[in-house]
């Protein structure tokens, strides 16, 4: 699927790691699950080329965050692990990338969220 707002560098684009044990077919499952329990829309999952796209609602958890945010994840496998690799940053109303006027925090937010739903998901494997 394409990226909202194509490859252009936003203001608050942000990027973080995360390394988890198991497969990355496993991994990719387990975000695509983590995800959907946050209420995201999975608008990719490729487990064998490792890739998670997703799109949050501005809500999560039953706390209204203020902004909806997308959240791309690239998995591969290295020694004994599998690495994650995320890119996410905010949308607007219409789903396009948000170049002023994010609400801080969301997007650590999701981020943090995501990889917690994540582990959760791996141990009820």
């Amino acid at each position: 699927m394409a990226r909202p707002g194509g490859d252009l560098e936003g203001p608050f684009d942000q990027y973080a790691q995360h390394a988890f044990k198991g497969s990355v077919a496993d991994v990719a499952e387990a975000i695509a699950a983590g995800a959907k329990t946050l209420g995201a829309q999975i608008k990719l999952l490729d487990t064998k080329g490792g890739r998670v796209e997703a799109q949050f609602d501005k809500k999560m958890r039953g706390k209204i965050l203020g902004d909806r945010s997308w959240v791309e994840v690239q998995i591969t496998a290295a020694s004994g692990k599998v690495n994650c690799e995320l890119y996410a940053f905010p949308l607007n109303a219409i789903g396009q990338k948000l170049m002023f006027g994010a609400r801080d925090g969301v997007v650590d937010a999701v981020i943090a969220a995501l990889w917690e739903e994540t582990e959760l998901a791996l141990r009820g494997r």
